[in-house]
């Protein structure tokens, strides 16, 4: 038995030492989280204006067209309980914070990742990248289980061979990657994405998760009360295809929250512009994103509304 035993070992210890050379490796690929933690750990001190949120904030706002120093902590998916997540873990080195942008988008009172079909390969950057972690799972996160073989050979490939950064960010966190713009076949897609983001909003999971969201918000808001900071909740531009196929009930009770939040505590306030007339189909890379063009021209206008919230706080 003894002798099987040393066999399988010696049959397996290579491909143990490949996969944890290839687990390594794929850990040293550059990606957006590991970027936007390096920012928050080394530039968090001179942050004026901090933008949390999910795609919407990471795509459409760009830091370079605000006055205050500005960082996008946005990115993909990010959930109202990432956004807490990393607004606590930094709140002691934010010293000259004086606003939070934080998007308030169709599905986000209700989302969650947990729910989403792609949790563990979202929860894991955050585990092993930012040092979040979710707070009831004993979960192990490798990068190597999260992509077939085939997947993380490429990238590695990509990077080491061919230089190429999988990161959308800029070096003050803008999604800036994807110059495309909304198109006939892209529009197509308005119906679907807006289905997706439409939850069975009365089911006791979804309850649940509201009720979780509610309370990390009143959290962000009562500590920035406590640090004089202004929370600016934004619901960001989406092209009519999008927009025609909403759930008016999950819609209208997003609204009517953020509305009632800002109306009840005096150093928050709400800028609405899903259907803003000044956004064209040309502003628009996808249904519920921006292009370039139309993030930098929501970027100003949103500027002007930080600037107004931060003259009016002296």
């Amino acid at each position: 038995m003894k002798q099987y035993v040393t066999k399988a070992f010696y049959l397996f210890l290579p491909i143990l030492i490949l996969s944890l050379t290839i687990e390594v490796l794929l850990t040293n690929v550059p990606n957006d989280y590991i970027l936007k933690r390096e920012f928050l750990d080394n530039n968090s001190k001179q942050i004026e204006t901090l933008i949390l949120g999910s795609s919407h904030a990471f795509f459409n706002l760009n830091p370079d067209k605000f006055d205050s120093f500005t960082f996008n902590a946005g990115i993909n998916s990010q959930s109202i309980y990432y956004d807490y997540k990393i607004l606590n873990k930094y709140k002691n080195a934010l010293p000259n914070l004086k606003t939070i942008i934080l998007p308030i988008s169709y599905p986000s009172l209700w989302g969650t990742i947990k729910l989403k079909n792609s949790s563990y390969a979202i929860i894991k950057n955050y585990e092993m990248y930012y040092g979040i972690g979710e707070e009831d799972t004993d979960l192990f996160y490798l990068e190597i289980l999260n992509r077939p073989l085939k997947t993380n050979l490429k990238r590695l490939y990509k990077h080491f061979a061919l230089d190429r950064s999988p990161s959308y960010s800029t070096s003050n966190g803008w999604g800036i990657r994807l110059f495309y713009s909304l198109n006939n076949k892209t529009i197509g897609n308005g119906e679907k994405i807006a289905k997706q983001q439409t939850f069975a909003i009365h089911s006791k999971e979804r309850q649940e998760v509201l009720k979780q969201n509610v309370k990390l918000i009143h959290k962000m808001i009562d500590w920035a009360k406590q640090n004089d900071i202004s929370i600016l909740f934004l619901t960001t531009p989406c092209h009519h295809s999008y927009r025609d196929h909403l759930n008016a009930e999950q819609l209208n009770f997003t609204i009517n929250f953020v509305e009632n939040l800002s109306a009840q505590n005096d150093h928050c306030s709400y800028e609405n512009m899903l259907n803003h007339s000044a956004f064209k189909s040309k502003d628009y890379r996808d249904p519920h994103h921006l292009s370039v063009k139309g993030a930098n021209k929501l970027s100003k206008i949103i500027n002007e509304k930080v600037n107004d919230i931060q003259k009016s706080s002296r």
